[in-house]
Formats: structure tokens, sequence, C-alpha cells
């Protein structure tokens, strides 16, 4: 199986598994264990108590689940999920950006109110973006189409960041843009090295799971 330097594993293996499947991209975990699942789920809870404000502590179990639901739906990776929350928004629930874009994973609402018509889905309007479990429930389902889209790690995340249509006009000159690729996957792997370190804790002959840039 061949590395390949421009993609990075999206769907989270099992640590078994892990090393053998790195160089392939978007990989789904059909047989993941409950207990990984749970231990995961757990990791993402304590990551989101430390980084949310205090005010949305109430929050944390839903958008933990929202997360892990997404991930297992979508087979996009979920610790990839939380990197891409802490670049856009750092943990901040009522987030806005320069566009418009609200929340964890700054989502513009015409871009919600679209992907939720093409998953036949009901919008109620932009306030259903300050809901931290809705804004990353709706911001996974947009990944997952950018993922179905472009099948790349770089285009997917370079869309999720400039949108499709810029990305694609690169993509048509032969350039992939890479800078928000390279931030998202230096906080992927950073989350990678904790989690194993998580895991490690709980039970000492875990495998690691650890990638780096090389990799990809």
């Amino acid at each position: 199986m061949k590395t390949r330097k421009n993609k990075f594993i999206i769907c989270r293996l099992t640590l078994l598994t892990a090393i053998a499947l790195m160089a392939v991209t978007f990989l789904s975990v059909p047989n993941a264990s409950t207990q990984d699942k749970d231990v995961l789920t757990t990791f993402i809870e304590e990551k989101l108590s430390e980084n949310l404000d205090q005010s949305h502590s109430i929050e944390i179990q839903r958008v933990a689940k929202s997360i892990t639901d997404g991930s297992r739906l979508t087979k996009l990776d979920a610790l990839l999920i939380l990197a891409i929350i802490e670049h856009e928004s750092m943990y901040q629930v009522d987030a806005i950006g320069r566009h418009g874009e609200i929340g964890l994973l700054q989502v513009r609402p015409e871009t919600a109110e679209w992907i939720l018509k093409r998953n036949n889905r009901i919008w109620l309007g932009k306030e259903m973006l300050f809901d931290p479990k809705n804004n990353v429930g709706i911001g996974i389902l947009y990944l997952a189409w950018l993922n179905s889209k472009f099948n790349n790690a770089q285009a997917t995340l370079a869309a999720y960041n400039m949108g499709p249509y810029a990305t694609q006009k690169h993509l048509n000159r032969k350039i992939i843009p890479k800078i928000y690729y390279n931030k998202v996957l230096a906080k992927y792997q950073n989350l990678l090295a904790e989690f194993d370190s998580y895991q490690i804790a709980l039970n000492p002959n875990a495998k690691p799971s650890r990638l780096t840039a090389s990799n990809y």
C-alpha cells in the first residue's frame, strides 16, 4: 500500500489496523468495537470540557454525541471533526465569522439551508446554528458532501474553507490549496497524539495510532 503525501486518513481506524491502512483516505470503520467508541466519546467529552465556555458546559455530552454520531453516519474521522472545530472557532459556541459563519464549525446560514434540504431535512432558520449540536451535525453533513465531491483530503478541506467553486477553480489550474489543510492536519495530529496518551493511560498495552506529516 503506497503512502500518499497529499492525503490523510479521515475515517478512524481501530488501533490494530491504523498503521497498515494509514495511506488510504476516507476509510470507514465498520468493525470498531463499542468499547473503542466509548473511549473515543469520553476523550471528546473531556476535550470539550476543557475548552468550551463554562456557560455551555451543559452541551458537552450533546456535542460529543453529535460528533461521534456524525462520524459513524458519514464515515468521517471524529478527531478530524474536532480538529476543524478547534481551528474554525476555538470551541466558541457563539462565534460569528467575517462572512456570517456561525458556531463551532463556522457554517453559513445559506450553506446550512442548502445541505439540509439536500438531505431532506428541515431548515428552521439561522438560529439552528447557534445550537452547538445542530451546528456540528450540519457542518458534518456539509463536510461529507464535499468529501464525496472531491474525494481528496486537501481539496475537501480547502473547499470547507474557501467554498467548492473557488476550490474547483484552483483545481482546474492544477493547484490544490494547502494552507488550511496543513493547519487542520497539525491540530488533527496533536489530537491523535493526545488520544494515544489517553488510551495508554487507561490501558498500558494499547497500541499507538500516532501519525506524522510524512505519512501523507
